[in-house]
C-alpha cells in the first residue's frame, strides 16, 4: 500500500518515496537518506519507519487508516513539528478500516491488541477535545489555561473539506433513549439474518446494509403515522435517524462500528487459504446498555 500511496501522489505532481519492512536495510537507508535531503515531499511509509526518526521540519503527519493504539497514534503523530513551529496530524479512516484491522491484530502475541485497537477507534469518535483525551489516556491532565489553547479538529473545526461532530440542536444525537432504540434495532436485525442463514456469517457492513433496508421502510411508516403536527416536544425516531445520517451508508456502518467498539456486537474471525475475515455475532453487552453515540460526519467548509 505505500509503494500505491507513493505511485497516486508521485503522478498528481507529489514527489512521494515508499518504505516498508519488505525493502532491505540498505534500500530502506537509501529512502530515508533521500527524504532528509528533501528529493520528495512526501515518505509513504509503515511503521516500519519506527522510532528514531527524527526530521524537525515535517508539517503533516497523515495517517491512512486507524492506529493500532492510541499509543501508536501519539507516537507517529510526534513526528511532525520538532521544530516547535505549527504542524498538522490528520487521520483518514471509517468504519471498513476496523474489521480490515482487527483481522490483522487479532491473532498477534499479546492479548490487549483488540482492546487497543477499539480504544484507537473510540479516541477517533469521541467530540471531545482531542489534546484533552490523549492526556487523560496517559493519566494525565491538560489545562488549556496553562499548556494554551487546543487546535484539534473538536476545538477549532478547520475551514476545508473534512469531518466534524454532528450539529443537531434539537436532533442532538447524543440522545441516549434513542441510541438504545436503534441499537435495539440492529441486534435484532442480526438475529433475523442469523435465523434465516445460521450457517451464513455476516460481516460489518453486510449488517449495516440490510439493517438501512429495514430502518428506511420503518421510518417511512413512523414519519407518516406522525404526520405534519406529530407530538409537540418529540420527534419521531425515524427523523432523528435520518437527520444524523444514520439511514445512509456512512452512518449505518458507523453505527455499527459503534456497537462492536462498546460489546454490543462482537467479532469473530474464520481463515481461508489467501486471507482472514471478520464477522460480527451478537457481543456481551445488551442493547439497551448501549453508550450514546454521536456521530461524525462530513462537511463542506469555505472555499
Amino acid at each position: 500500500e505505500t509503494e500505491q500511496c507513493a505511485e497516486v501522489l508521485t503522478n498528481g505532481g507529489i514527489t512521494s518515496l515508499p518504505y516498508h519492512a519488505g525493502y532491505t536495510e540498505e534500500s530502506r537507508r537509501a529512502v530515508h537518506a533521500r527524504w532528509s535531503r528533501g528529493d520528495a515531499r512526501v515518505m509513504c511509509a509503515t511503521v516500519a519507519f519506527g522510532m528514531g526518526v527524527n526530521k524537525p521540519d515535517v508539517r503533516l503527519v497523515v495517517h491512512h487508516t486507524v492506529s493500532k493504539s492510541v499509543e501508536s497514534y501519539y507516537q507517529e503523530s510526534g513526528r511532525a513539528g520538532r521544530d516547535g513551529k505549527r504542524a498538522r496530524c490528520v487521520v483518514m479512516w471509517r468504519p471498513a478500516d476496523v474489521p480490515r484491522q482487527s483481522s490483522m491484530v487479532a491473532f498477534d502475541a499479546g492479548s490487549e491488541n483488540l482492546g487497543n485497537l477499539y480504544r484507537s477507534c473510540r479516541w477517533l469518535t469521541s467530540t471531545g477535545c482531542r489534546r484533552a483525551s490523549l492526556a487523560a489516556h496517559f493519566g494525565e491532565t491538560y489545562d488549556p489555561r496553562v499548556d494554551g489553547a487546543c487546535v484539534c479538529d473538536v476545538c477549532e473545526p478547520p475551514k476545508g473539506a473534512g469531518f466534524f461532530p454532528t450539529q443537531l440542536g434539537d436532533l442532538a444525537s447524543k440522545d441516549l433513549a434513542r441510541t438504545r432504540e436503534t441499537a435495539g434495532s440492529v441486534a435484532e436485525c442480526f438475529m433475523r439474518l442469523a435465523e434465516k442463514a445460521p450457517d451464513k456469517p455476516v460481516t460489518m457492513l453486510q449488517l449495516a446494509s440490510e439493517w438501512i433496508k429495514h430502518a428506511k421502510s420503518e421510518a417511512r411508516d413512523e414519519l407518516r403515522d406522525a404526520g405534519s403536527g406529530g407530538v409537540v416536544g418529540k420527534v419521531p425516531l425515524g427523523a432523528w435517524q435520518r437527520a444524523i445520517g444514520l439511514l445512509d451508508k456512512d452512518g449505518a456502518e458507523a453505527f455499527v462500528c459503534h456497537m462492536v467498539m462498546h460489546g454490543v456486537l462482537a467479532e469473530h474471525w474464520q481463515h481461508t487459504a489467501y486471507s482472514t475475515n471478520a464477522y460480527v455475532r451478537a457481543g456481551e453487552v445488551e442493547p439497551d446498555e448501549c453508550p450514546e453515540f454521536s456521530l461524525v460526519r462530513k462537511y463542506k467548509g469555505e472555499e
